[in-house]
């Protein structure tokens, strides 16, 4: 079936000729004008052809008002100067008020587009008595909505938000009149201000249609009074033809949503031309997906499927994209087969990786400290920006090696002149005392769209050029304006700018696979339709407009509401199917926060509609997610693997701490990377102290405190003293761990502030434990202590060197104590020895296993001490009851027995040869020839692994 447009087309030249200079035609959108001129081109067959004038009503009705569309900001401004003359007072600053003035000028625009009376719609009537008579013109029906909303208003006492929504609303109609007459008086306007201009004044409507001698008005539907009064001055200046494309089925159904608007409008606008005939139902296919991103990929499949069946023939196939948010990860996911395309799907800026940019330069700019010796950054902001996709456009290898080298030397305050290595950098890293906020991402913005190729990038050109553009603006009005130049005010009004901005594609809009909106597919036709997002609350959508503008009074005012969103994509969607041959729709039915997974109430209108329902075929795809497993890895011992394995036996090799054995027990395979293939774990840096480091600060902090004390008995009293040097030492550890200089002062603040104050808590608790404990003699802290175990694999004999830094040895009554601090969730007790070197455990208690270790390596080298003990400062412990504490290790009493209690270990000795066995008997596994590295049975343990990217688990 030839699609509507060719159609039109043919008939206009079969009436007219090819002569149709005096001819206008008017399309609800300018695709429609692309695609209509094309099929001109294509019914002239080559032969020479005088176009008609092909428009909209708003081209029209914009150039017949004699104003011109203004700039977003330029209007925000002019609203924010009239709202403050009206309520003389200062209103909200620009910047926060910018949000604000979108939603009131979108309200003034629907005002103006269904010429309501803006005078009585924003007149407070609440007590009113005399409704009848104020709204005599409105119907009864509308009358009774109008009293229905204002009766509440009419109680005693009234509720403070309808307080605060009376005092604005209220004034709101001097608001809307004020700006009106500035907009008048500067040139400018909204649409629906030029569009309203211009069917109140029908002298001049028609200017420039002086030569035309007939019109045609091609597949509308859904009309607002402005179009209604343009249509209706239209038809009695000049012979008009109007032509409609509906599906005889909705349009009779009177049940069906889809021809509210068709019957509505054809009964203003009857058209002369027979209704079109019956067409022929498309194969549909309904395909059910789990994930946003399931449905993309299907969508790429679907594609180059289609592609592959319509031998290339793009120009035949739409993907129409109800849900915009889906637009950019479908782009990244084309097949190869795709090789034109065109883009007239509406996309917010917010919806690309600009937001961030932003967001990192300002926090980067926030967080700068300026001393006398430089200016330096926090690493965190400084890593974001280095790793941004647009900052690494045509600098990816400068990126990287700074990044690298940031990270290598741990620069956690990176200062300006490290940065600063070439033009872009150092405008990247401006002083704040230099440049404002505003000015710098402007001239960042344009740097990086130079360095954009738009051959290979031509979307993300689009999107940077957008943003430059809307940078711009704001510069301009903040400049004309005299508004704050601090970097808030400047952030805040630049973040709501880019936000509410739309990216304009660019193409050419006839070639290629079409991506389009809902709207833009009016009176297009197409062999294959392909729609990814088919949940009902993707499409058609809730559509509640932001509006201060009540329900109540849009649907008495006649104003757009939410079901008319419904009632205007069933038409666009039912007519999509009038001539396509095949349809994919693509339902994401997993729910969520942001989706119910509800299938559209378009296909369930499909499903129950005789027409329809044998053509349709239903398919599931469901994503499991799941570790993907291609083939278990195991790492036999080569000759080379056994070599670097057995250095650990050499005289004077470096010792094996419990840490390499505790990953060892873990998974044999993440010790083959780390200790023998030498494959470092990923590393990155921070501002602020995370896990490991806050461990590695409160560990300083304790050694230091004790540190005038080691070999010396300490009383109680003398460990509560102690408390006095914290916040000396504590700065001190954050220096050290933060890379500062030692004669630099480390300001507190943020995070470091709350974590400075939590490490004080755990260290005065620690001494308060101490003090108790006290009288106690302190043998060491941070020791360094070594042992020989000799032991035998595959019928060879080995001697490997054991190592272990312990945190602190107390001496107390002849028993030595051997502890270590721990700032992790670790616990005290174990089921059994047995239990320490089972790697099937899953969470076998390595806290134990490593001071266990250290106990047996410290009473190697002082064998004076026939008790040792072993235990954890655990930092979550720590305030249990002093009479109660203790850190101990504790073991249950009868392994055997479920319920068995748990009991302190008093002395190593105890189970000390069973202990250096399975050591022994874990070593010859270890350096077994036989025994292959091989990964853990236990994928949880997979899950933190720095490692399972090449696992792939």
């Amino acid at each position: 079936m030839k699609p509507f447009l060719h159609s039109i087309a043919e008939n206009l030249i079969h009436q007219n000729g090819y002569d149709l200079q005096k001819i206008a035609v008017f399309f609800p959108n300018r695709t429609g004008i692309h695609f209509f001129v094309k099929a001109l081109s294509v019914c002239a067959a080559d032969k020479p052809l005088w176009a008609p004038v092909c428009m909209t009503p708003g081209i029209q009705m914009e150039k017949a008002s004699g104003l011109v569309i203004g700039n977003k900001i330029r209007l925000a401004a002019e609203l924010h100067h009239v709202y403050r003359s009206v309520l003389q007072r200062e209103p909200e600053p620009f910047e926060r008020f910018f949000p604000w003035a979108d939603l009131l000028i979108n309200d003034f625009d629907d005002i103006d587009k269904y010429l309501a009376d803006a005078r009585m719609l924003y007149a407070n009537l609440a007590g009113l008595k005399e409704i009848n008579e104020q709204f005599a013109f409105l119907t009864e029906e509308q009358i009774q909505l109008i009293k229905r909303f204002w009766r509440s208003y009419e109680e005693p006492k009234i509720t403070e938000p309808k307080e605060r929504f009376l005092r604005i609303w209220e004034k709101l109609y001097e608001v809307y009149h004020g700006f009106t007459q500035v907009l008048s008086e500067k040139g400018f306007g909204y649409e629906g201000f030029l569009h309203r201009k211009a069917v109140e004044n029908p002298k001049t409507l028609f200017a420039g249609m002086e030569t035309v001698e007939k019109v045609l008005v091609v597949g509308f539907n859904r009309l607002n009074a402005c179009e209604k009064s343009f249509f209706n001055q239209l038809r009695k200046s000049f012979p008009v033809e109007f032509y409609y494309d509906e599906h005889p089925g909705a349009a009779k159904d009177l049940m069906h949503e889809g021809g509210q608007f068709f019957r509505e409008t054809t009964s203003f606008f009857p058209s002369l031309k027979p209704e079109p005939k019956e067409f022929t139902a498309p194969e549909i296919e309904i395909i059910s997906v789990t994930g946003s991103t399931s449905a993309v990929k299907i969508t790429a499949h679907e594609i180059h499927k289609t592609l592959t069946e319509l031998n290339n023939r793009e120009e035949d196939v739409l993907v129409m994209l109800p849900d915009e948010k889906q637009l950019i990860p479908l782009l990244y996911s084309l097949p190869e087969s795709v090789q034109t395309l065109n883009i007239t799907s509406g996309l917010g800026l917010a919806e690309t990786p600009m937001i961030s940019l932003v967001k990192s330069l300002y926090a980067l700019r926030k967080t700068t400290l300026q001393k006398t010796k430089g200016t330096y950054f926090r690493i965190s902001y400084v890593l974001q920006l280095l790793r941004h996709p647009y900052i690494n456009f045509g600098r990816e290898e400068q990126t990287r090696q700074l990044t690298d080298k940031l990270i290598h030397e741990r620069r956690i305050r990176p200062e300006r002149a490290m940065l600063a290595t070439d033009d872009f950098f150092s405008l990247l890293f401006e002083l704040p005392t230099e440049i404002s906020f505003h000015a710098q991402l402007t001239a960042l913005l344009q740097s990086i769209l130079e360095h954009i190729d738009a051959e290979i990038y031509p979307f993300e050109r689009i999107v940077v050029q957008t943003a430059v553009e809307s940078a711009q603006g704001v510069a301009e009005i903040i400049a004309q304006e005299g508004l704050p130049q601090d970097d808030k005010a400047a952030f805040m009004l630049i973040n709501s700018v880019l936000r509410s901005a739309r990216i304009p594609f660019e193409g050419r809009p006839v070639e290629g696979m079409q991506i389009m909106g809902p709207l833009e597919t009016r009176n297009l036709d197409f062999k294959t339709v392909i729609i990814p997002a088919m949940a009902d609350d993707q499409f058609p959508g809730t559509g509640n407009p932001k509006s201060y503008i009540p329900f109540a009074l849009r649907r008495a005012f006649g104003m757009p509401l939410p079901e008319d969103r419904t009632a205007e994509f069933s038409h666009i969607f039912f007519r999509l199917l009038n001539r396509a041959e095949k349809v994919v729709l693509i339902c994401n039915t997993s729910a969520g926060a942001m989706s119910t997974g509800e299938p559209s109430r378009f296909i369930l209108r499909l499903e129950s509609d005789n027409f329809y329902k044998n053509h349709i075929r239903r398919k599931s795809v469901s994503e499991k997610v799941a570790f993907r497993h291609s083939a278990p890895i195991e790492m036999m011992k080569s000759e080379q693997v056994l070599k670097t394995l057995r250095n650990y036996t050499l005289s004077g090799a470096r010792p094996m701490y419990p840490t390499a054995i505790n990953t060892y027990l873990m998974c044999s395979l993440r010790f083959y990377f780390r200790y023998i293939a030498s494959i470092k774990e990923s590393d990155d840096l921070s501002d602020v102290a995370d896990y490991a480091a806050f461990g590695s600060i409160f560990h300083n902090i304790m050694e230091w405190i004790y540190e005038d004390w080691v070999g010396k008995e300490i009383q109680p009293e003398e460990v509560l003293a102690l408390a006095d040097r914290f916040d000396a030492l504590s700065e001190k550890a954050f220096k050290e761990h933060f890379g500062y200089d030692e004669k630099e002062s480390f300001d507190f603040e943020g995070e470091s502030l709350i974590q400075r104050e939590v490490i004080r808590k755990y260290v005065m608790r620690m001494l308060e434990q101490d003090a108790f404990y006290a009288p106690f003699t302190l043998a060491g802290l941070e020791h360094n202590g070594t042992m020989k175990l000799d032991f035998e694999s595959d019928g060879k004999p080995f001697s490997i060197t054991l190592g272990a830094k312990i945190d602190r040895v107390d001496l107390k009554k002849g028993v030595a104590r051997i502890m270590d601090y721990k700032t992790g969730a670790d616990e005290l007790k174990y089921p059994s020895l047995e239990s320490l070197f089972d790697t099937e455990i899953p969470h076998r208690n390595k806290a134990a296993f490593q001071t266990w270790l250290y106990g047996l390596i410290y009473g190697e080298e002082y064998p004076e001490y026939k008790q040792i003990q072993a235990g954890v400062f655990s930092v979550r412990q720590l305030f249990e009851d002093p009479e109660s504490f203790s850190p101990l290790l504790r073991v249950k009493a009868d392994p055997t027995k479920r319920n068995s209690p748990f009991v302190n270990v008093e002395n190593l000795y105890d189970e000390k040869d069973e202990f250096i066995q399975r050591l022994k008997d874990l070593f010859a596994e270890m350096f077994s020839e036989k025994v292959p590295f091989t990964q853990t049975d236990d994928v949880n343990r997979c899950t933190t692994c720095p490692y399972n990217e090449i696992c792939r688990r």
